[in-house]
């Protein structure tokens, strides 16, 4: 029997407080990837414990209810390798879930790599006609660029039900963010561009004041699901595929963070899957 591990996106984990969200997943699932090169399995990524999975095709379904799942968090590439080898001594079949990250990763996906992550994460017909509608309403061509503005976790892991409790409102529309980030836009941004955000508040001012062109998404953090009802979930859950396959349609993906500026693991994660050309920028505050 071949030996297998299965990367299972999970909505409660044991280990953090916060399940790993979408970009912590898939890069902990290229990681694996890699990894399965190296000791010689087959990797199987499996979306069916999360509510995301409604809006992703199957591949393949491997039966995990007898295994122990083990959680890989906080830790490094050659922990988790190691511990799989010895694992491999005793099953055939392992179940995990990590968000670790491979040590090149600036040069982390060839092509065999990026068909297999495009494989396992292709979107249902539903968000690729979202997305041709989108570009019509917006009026972007085929070469249009996203911009993404990252304001941090806090707004899109406080939604409750159909409200958003916005903890840092008052900071996003404070004169120093706008400023920076209107600074940054004045240089970067033209008719065929299309703003996506965390912050729904910030994309919502740039349009009214400034008259940008944005996504009128509302995303959330995957890792946070089991705070919402299931009929939120759906609608957050495929707002925020929406702006992550709008980007993977784009010719250019340009990152805005007020963290760093080697931008949002997000959006650069969606720039290596799909090839793109990827920059990114620190928003002074």
């Amino acid at each position: 029997m071949s030996r297998i591990v299965v990367q299972k996106f999970k909505m409660n984990c044991l280990t953090v407080p916060i399940p790993p969200g979408l970009g912590d997943f898939l890069r902990g699932s290229i990681a694996l990837y890699k990894m399965s090169k190296m000791l010689d399995f087959k990797l199987v990524i499996d979306f069916d414990d999360h509510p995301c999975s409604n809006f992703i095709k199957k591949i393949e379904t491997i039966d995990t209810s007898d295994l122990y799942h083990m959680e890989y968090f906080n830790t490094t590439f050659d922990y988790v390798y190691n511990s799989i080898n010895e694992q491999f001594k005793y099953n055939n079949i392992i179940c995990l879930v990590t968000s670790i990250f491979y040590s090149d990763f600036e040069n982390i996906l060839d092509t065999e790599s990026r068909d297999f992550i495009q494989c396992y994460f292709t979107p249902i017909k539903v968000i690729n006609d979202n997305i041709e509608q989108i570009k019509k309403d917006k009026q972007l061509d085929n070469n249009f660029k996203v911009i993404q503005i990252r304001t941090g976790d806090r707004e899109i892991v406080s939604k409750n039900k159909d409200k958003i409790e916005y903890a840092h409102t008052n900071k996003i529309v404070d004169n120093s963010i706008v400023s920076s980030t209107k600074n940054l836009l004045d240089s970067l941004y033209d008719n065929n561009t299309i703003i996506i955000s965390d912050s729904l508040e910030l994309k919502k001012y740039l349009n009214f004041n400034y008259n940008y062109k944005v996504s009128d998404s509302n995303p959330v953090h995957f890792g946070t699901m089991t705070t919402l009802e299931s009929s939120m979930n759906e609608k957050y859950i495929l707002e925020t595929l929406n702006d992550f396959f709008l980007m993977s349609h784009a010719k250019e993906i340009i990152s805005l963070s007020i963290f760093n500026s080697d931008g949002s693991g997000f959006s650069k994660l969606c720039s290596k899957i799909y090839n793109l050309q990827y920059s990114s920028y620190y928003i002074y505050i």
